[in-house]
């Protein structure tokens, strides 16, 4: 449960409880493109490797051509291919958004701005409960795993640990508590917990460099198939403190829209996300990163940093966090810190002081 809001956000519409009965939609304009690419290739069976394609072999057709084809609900040769590796369970993986800046559309949907995007295994009793092989061949994973459940109270920082977990359209009428904090099932994916890293295969750009698509796919490979060890959700992208969220919520309040996490290197150059600089075709190594901004507004080349105490009080944490500001400074950005005091507290005038560095 995400704890202290700032009284100031009270009034932001949507931001206590949502209608019932009503339609949501998702405005994945704020997603990363390559990465909203990714979300909607996670289903099925995962992640694809060569070894099951040459296994099923050619058993379809593609622009006139014979080709191996997979589809979401797995072929037989699929799941033999499977047994004869001695895979006889897989962890069946929930993707998570979480929502805020809800803005009532013309058709009567209500559409929310994902702030995290979060995926965590299917659990019973606290432990992950992994899918049997033999129970793949019972549902129609297309069907079945398009998602519309909810997590009634979904803390993206910390896990599910209370609420409820069901249709949403069933659960609509009970939703009485911040709306951020809903967690929307937007899809599942069946991830099989060993396989050869080297043989993944991902939708990627053929014109980049070879060394580019290598070091990219290697970041996906863990983002999205490291297998899990416990049921402690894993943020793929978006916000990672309830303090960040509680300032997104102020900015958006008064109509300032941040690029979120952004990765700035020594060199000048800018990206919002690894996803972001793969699609410039570059990919700088993070010994050239000097911070990764919580919020960023690139034309007036302003950066925020909400500053939490655990990480942010020490003399050397705040010695590492002037280092940053001063290197921030030469490379002409400029800087705002923000404690998770001055937030909770008195985010109107924390508002206010971005403002004024904007204008």
């Amino acid at each position: 449960m995400i704890v202290n809001r700032p009284k100031y956000l009270e009034d932001i519409p949507f931001y206590k409880a949502l209608p019932d009965n009503i339609d949501i939609g998702i405005d994945f304009t704020g997603l990363p493109p390559l990465f909203n690419l990714d979300l909607h290739q996670l289903n099925g069976l995962q992640p694809l490797v060569k070894s099951r394609f040459d296994f099923i072999k050619r058993n379809g057709e593609f622009d006139d051509h014979e080709a191996t084809i997979t589809f979401v609900n797995p072929l037989p040769e699929e799941l033999e291919y499977y047994r004869q590796k001695g895979t006889t369970s897989f962890q069946m993986i929930n993707i998570v958004l979480n929502l805020c800046n809800y803005k009532q559309t013309e058709s009567s949907t209500l559409t929310g701005m994902p702030y995290s995007v979060s995926i965590l295994p299917a659990s019973k009793r606290g432990q992950i409960d992994p899918w049997d092989i033999e129970f793949i061949k019972l549902f129609d994973l297309e069907k079945d795993f398009q998602g519309g459940d909810i997590f009634s109270d979904f803390d993206p920082f910390n896990g599910w640990y209370s609420g409820f977990y069901g249709s949403y359209s069933a659960l609509s009428g009970t939703l009485k508590n911040y709306t951020d904090t809903i967690g929307f099932i937007w899809g599942s994916y069946l991830l099989c917990e060993s396989f050869d890293n080297k043989e993944v295969i991902m939708l990627e750009d053929r014109t980049a460099p070879s060394s580019l698509k290598s070091k990219f796919k290697k970041y996906r490979t863990k983002l999205y198939f490291e297998p899990f060890k416990d049921i402690k959700p894993r943020k793929i992208w978006g916000l990672d403190s309830p303090i960040e969220l509680f300032l997104l919520h102020g900015l958006l309040k008064n109509n300032l829209k941040p690029d979120i996490q952004t990765l700035i290197f020594r060199n000048g150059q800018v990206f919002p996300n690894y996803h972001d600089m793969v699609r410039d075709q570059k990919w700088i190594t993070e010994d050239k990163l000097i911070t990764s901004a919580d919020f960023y507004f690139p034309n007036q080349k302003v950066a925020i940093f909400c500053d939490g105490k655990e990480f942010h009080s020490t003399t050397d944490q705040i010695a590492r966090d002037n280092k940053i500001n001063d290197s921030l400074a030469d490379i002409g950005i400029k800087t705002l810190r923000f404690t998770g005091d001055q937030i909770n507290n008195d985010l109107e005038n924390v508002i206010d002081s971005v403002e004024k560095i904007l204008t």
